[in-house]
C-alpha cells in the first residue's frame, strides 16, 4: 500500500516539523534518504548535486517531498534542522528487502542472480546512529545536509561477499534485467490483490531501485562530523 509512505513520510514529517516549530525546539534531526536524489547525472553524487527530476520508487518520492517540507520550515520558520540522508542501510534484524536478500542467499532460496553491474552505496545502521549522535547539540551544523554512506559496491560483488563469508553457493541461474522487471510487475500486481509482500521482495519499486543503483558520496560527514565509516 504505497499510500502508507505518504501518510508517514510526508504528512507525518509535516506534523512533526509543525510541532517542533510551535515548541521552538533547539534542534531537529531529520532523517531523510539518499534516494531522494533519484538518478542524477553525477556519479558519485554529493550534497551539492541537484536531484534528478524523478525518483525511482514511491518510497523515494515520499522521502523527497517530506524533505521539501522540512526545507520549507527551515526557510519560513527558521527551524534549526540538520538533515541526514543515509544510503542503503543494512544491519542485524533488517526486515526490509535488502536484509531479506541476504537471508535468501543464506537459506539457498534465491532462485537466480541478476542486476550484477548495478552499484549501490551501503551503510551500516550503526554508522547512521553514530552520525545522529555526532550532530546532537552542535550549533555549527544547523542547516547542513549530510549524506551518510561510503561503501559503493556492485551487486554481483555484494552477493559474492555474502556467499564467501557464509560458505553458501550462489544460484547458477541468472535473470536478465528485462525478466526481473517483468516478474516484479507480476509479483507487485499479485501483492496488491493479496496484500501479501511479493516473492523475494521483488516489487517494481525495489527492482527499479536495485537495477538503476545509486552511488552516493558521504565524505562530507567524515570531514565535518569526524565520522569513521
Amino acid at each position: 500500500d504505497p499510500s502508507v509512505y505518504d501518510r508517514v513520510n510526508v504528512d507525518g514529517t509535516f506534523n512533526v516539523m509543525l510541532i517542533a516549530a510551535e515548541q521552538q525546539v533547539p534542534q531537529v534531526i531529520h532523517v531523510s534518504s539518499a534516494v531522494v536524489y533519484g538518478k542524477p547525472e553525477a556519479s558519485p553524487f554529493n550534497e551539492e548535486t541537484p536531484p534528478a527530476s524523478t525518483r525511482l520508487s514511491a518510497y523515494a518520492e515520499s522521502k523527497y517531498f517530506g524533505e521539501q517540507f522540512v526545507r520549507r520550515f527551515v526557510r519560513d520558520n527558521h527551524l534549526p534542522v540538520v538533515i541526514l540522508q543515509p544510503a542503503a542501510i543494512i544491519g542485524a534484524g533488517d526486515i526490509k528487502a535488502s536484509g531479506d536478500y541476504v537471508k535468501y542467499v543464506l537459506r539457498g532460496t534465491l532462485p537466480a542472480t541478476g542486476m550484477d553491474d548495478s552499484v549501490i552505496t551501503f551503510v551500516p545502521a550503526r554508522d547512521v546512529v553514530e552520525a545522529m549522535v555526532r550532530v546532537l547539540g552542535r550549533a555549527d551544523v544547523i542547516g547542513e545536509t549530510f549524506i551518510i554512506g561510503k561503501e559503493a559496491i556492485r551487486l554481483e560483488d555484494y552477493l559474492k561477499m555474502i556467499s564467501n563469508v557464509a560458505g553458501k553457493p550462489l544460484p547458477r541461474m541468472r535473470f536478465s534485467n528485462g525478466l526481473i522487471l517483468f516478474l516484479a510487475r507480476v509479483f507487485t500486481f499479485i501483492a496488491s490483490l493479496t496484500k501479501i509482500p511479493p516473492l523475494w521482495g521483488m516489487s517494481v519499486d525495489q527492482a527499479r531501485t536495485f537495477m538503476t543503483g545509486f552511488h552516493a558520496d558521504g565524505s562530507k560527514a567524515e570531514r565535518v562530523l569526524g565520522l569513521s565509516y
